[in-house]
């Protein structure tokens, strides 16, 4: 289960079925908002970037978190 001290950690969403990394904005009862990065293309399952001018925060259940992870490096 997601704390509030878990807010600023780096975790894999599940979203349309691919997983996605992301920052932990937010926890509410078991819903969690998220900053999400985008896919550099749909075949590179493994390059991601910030999507911008506009920011990808959207909430989703704490059971599309598939796991907590490091940050990433360059």
């Amino acid at each position: 289960m997601l704390e509030i001290h878990h807010c600023g950690q780096w975790c894999i969403v599940q979203y349309d079925d691919q997983p996605y990394p992301g920052i932990i904005l937010e926890v509410e009862e078991h819903n969690v908002n998220i900053k999400c990065m985008h896919r550099t293309s749909r075949y590179a399952l493994n390059k991601f970037y910030w999507p911008a001018p506009v920011v990808d925060v959207q909430w989703c259940g704490e059971d599309q978190i598939m796991c907590l992870m490091p940050e990433p490096v360059a």
